[in-house]
């Protein structure tokens, strides 16, 4: 699964978001976390910040990765990179193309109401996991760390090395979070 993933992700890497859906050469998820997060992988925005130290990020990531003391009800053994690369694709996966909000850009899922989004339901345990990477790295946006830390975890069971680009910005607020507007909306589900 894990390669197919990494696949998928390089694939879309050299599409924007709109050629993958509409050529239908990825699947639509896919694309997704590439053009609400992901995307952009050979151009570095302006406003990424140099000082960061991606590879010192890279060995406190790998370090969760191989903690002893992650339990997963799944099976024996199992390590959070599953959990890590979960969290990037459910905060990709929030971008509304009728509204154009959420997407791995924000990193909104720290707050209410999307924290509490039945589908995010485990993924604030995958949060704290990373914050004592966030506090060691403060110029590390949440939206970077989140989408770094997949592509870790990736490299790190097996998969092949997905390229990064940083330079998300985080969103300030609960307010900031998607604007759900559509059939996947689950407040008009109900009323209708």
């Amino acid at each position: 699964m894990f390669a197919r993933t990494g696949m998928i992700v390089r694939r879309v890497a050299q599409l924007t978001r709109a050629q993958a859906i509409q050529s239908k050469r990825v699947p639509h998820a896919a694309a997704l976390v590439m053009g609400a997060g992901i995307g952009g992988l050979w151009a570095k925005p302006a406003w990424c910040k140099e000082d960061v130290n991606w590879d010192e990020v890279h060995k406190e990531i790998v370090k969760i990765l191989e903690d002893d003391k992650y339990k997963d009800s799944s099976y024996d053994g199992a390590t959070p990179g599953p959990l890590l690369l979960r969290l990037a694709w459910h905060s990709a996966g929030t971008f509304c193309g009728q509204t154009k909000t959420g997407g791995s850009n924000g990193a909104t899922m720290r707050f209410k109401p999307e924290v509490s989004w039945g589908a995010n339901a485990g993924l604030k345990l995958a949060q704290q996991m990373l914050e004592p990477v966030k506090n060691k790295f403060p110029a590390v946006s949440y939206s970077d760390l989140w989408i770094y830390a997949a592509c870790v975890a990736i490299e790190e069971m097996g998969g092949e090395k997905v390229p990064f680009a940083p330079g998300r910005k985080d969103k300030s607020s609960g307010s900031e979070c998607p604007a759900w507007d559509g059939p996947t909306c689950k407040e008009k589900s109900e009323k209708s």
